[in-house]
C-alpha cells in the first residue's frame, strides 16, 4: 500500500496547489480565468471572485489535512464530499445547460473523480495521529486519571 499512498499523497498535494492557484487567479481577474466564459455581467464576476476565494480557504485545507498529522481524521472525508458535491454540481449544468468548454467535460471533471476517490483511500488508510505528538495506533499505556481536589 506504500505506493498507492506515495501516488494519492502527491496527487492530493497537486490537487491543492492547483485549487489554491485557480482561487487566487478567480479572485485577481475574475471570469477571464474561466475557460469559454466569455463576457460575463457584474453578478457573475462577483460570485466567480467570492467563488476563488472559496478555492483558496479549499486548498488550503486539502494541505493542511496533509501536512499535519494533527489534523482531524474526519477533515479529508469532508474535502471528498465537496469535491464530489463540486462534480454534481457540474454534471448538473451539463444535463441543464449543455456541454462546457472541453477543459470542464473531459479534464476537470474526471480529475475530480479521480481526486475524490484518492482522498477517501488516503483518508481511509493513512496514519493519523489521535492527538498531535503521539504515534498513531498508539497510546501512553495509562488510563485516564481524576484530578481530586481536598
Amino acid at each position: 500500500m506504500g505506493g498507492l499512498m506515495r501516488a494519492a499523497r502527491w496527487v492530493l498535494w497537486s490537487w491543492a496547489v492547483i485549487i489554491t492557484l485557480i482561487g487566487i487567479g478567480h479572485v485577481l481577474v475574475g471570469t477571464t480565468s474561466i475557460l469559454g466564459a466569455g463576457d460575463p455581467n457584474a453578478t457573475i464576476d462577483t460570485e466567480m471572485r467570492f467563488a476563488g476565494a472559496l478555492c483558496i480557504g479549499y486548498g488550503a485545507a486539502y494541505a493542511w489535512a496533509l501536512r499535519s498529522p494533527g489534523a482531524p481524521k474526519a477533515l479529508m472525508p469532508a474535502l471528498a464530499v465537496i469535491t464530489l458535491t463540486g462534480s454534481v454540481g457540474r454534471a448538473i449544468s451539463l444535463a441543464t445547460v449543455g456541454v462546457p468548454h472541453w477543459f470542464y467535460g473531459y479534464v476537470a471533471l474526471p480529475g475530480e473523480i479521480v481526486v475524490v476517490v484518492l482522498t477517501v483511500v488516503f483518508a481511509r488508510w493513512e496514519p493519523r495521529d489521535a492527538a498531535p505528538g503521539r504515534a498513531a495506533g498508539r497510546s501512553s499505556g495509562r488510563s485516564p486519571s481524576r484530578t481530586h481536589v481536598e
